[in-house]
């Protein structure tokens, strides 16, 4: 949450589901019925069910109820904005040199170094998935150096977030609150390679597997091909072509997956956050 919104201020990549009790003690009954209100975009809302396969009266029937349930919603007269990747200008106007230091009253801490991301629509996230198998494990070279070779933190890896909105990508480690410091360089790093070096062929090779094979899980549910049908749709793309991301996640070359990833590395500000505890007091809050 904290590295989001160093990153994206206000615009929509900023939000997420933590926020505080005060944040959402706020929100009036007004609040929600607005907000409600301003997504009833006809374009943009699509309504849906299960029924039964290959049942032509199960599924007309469906569709008779969603006819009378559409007539009774109060459409919004005002179009929904498709969320707009962040600006040049708005993220270096969020671009800070020194990490942010959050109290947090346990014994261990967290360290992110995290950059702006991609939607989820976009071909790039490809890449992004590749990357995050490759960095998440114990036989990653992220681990390897800051656990292995130096022992500064408990865990380490990667979080690929994105949706929507535009997400982050963010390199985390778990470490003791005096490690912080020395596991922050480690991170950023590991970025630096990701930028001039890129993933190994070794290292694209058993990513990109893990990636195809974790992605063909994903799948068989039911309810993650509505997920990949609906985005498309939001997006006003084909939804059938949504179902077929194994297949472009698949022709991801290595050359490719690196020009990405040295793309998105360099293209936002590194935010730090230091989550710890009070050794940490006399550091900005």
């Amino acid at each position: 949450l904290h590295a989001k919104r160093q990153l994206f201020g206000k615009h929509p990549g900023g939000n997420s589901r933590l926020e505080s009790v005060e944040e959402l003690s706020a929100i009036t009954i007004d609040d929600l019925y607005n907000y409600l209100a301003s997504r009833f975009d006809r374009t943009l809302v699509n309504l849906g069910a299960t029924v039964k396969a290959y049942d032509d009266a199960d599924r007309e029937n469906c569709r008779n109820i969603f006819e009378e349930l559409s007539a009774q919603i109060p459409w919004s007269n005002t179009a929904l904005l498709i969320p707009q990747p962040i600006t040049d200008a708005e993220l270096q106007a969020q671009k800070r040199e020194e990490p942010l230091y959050i109290h947090c009253p346990r014994e261990q801490s967290t360290v992110v170094c995290a950059v702006a991301g991609c939607l989820a629509n976009s071909q790039d996230y490809y890449s992004l998935l590749i990357m995050d198998a490759a960095l998440n494990g114990l036989a990653s070279n992220l681990f390897k150096e800051v656990r292995e070779k130096r022992s500064l933190a408990y865990s380490t890896g990667v979080v690929v977030s994105c949706g929507l909105v535009q997400g982050i990508t963010a390199l985390h480690a778990g470490v003791k609150p005096e490690n912080a410091p020395q596991t922050l360089e480690c991170l950023q790093a590991e970025i630096r390679r990701l930028i001039t070096e890129g993933l190994s062929a070794e290292e694209f090779a058993s990513a990109k597997l893990a990636a195809l094979t974790s992605l063909a899980r994903q799948l068989e549910s039911v309810d993650a091909q509505l997920m990949h049908a609906q985005l498309a749709l939001f997006y006003k793309e084909n939804p059938s072509q949504s179902l077929l991301c194994a297949e472009e996640l698949a022709q991801v070359t290595l050359t490719e997956c690196n020009t990405v990833l040295k793309k998105i590395f360099t293209s936002s500000p590194v935010t730090q956050v230091v989550a710890g505890n009070e050794q940490y007091e006399n550091k900005e809050v």
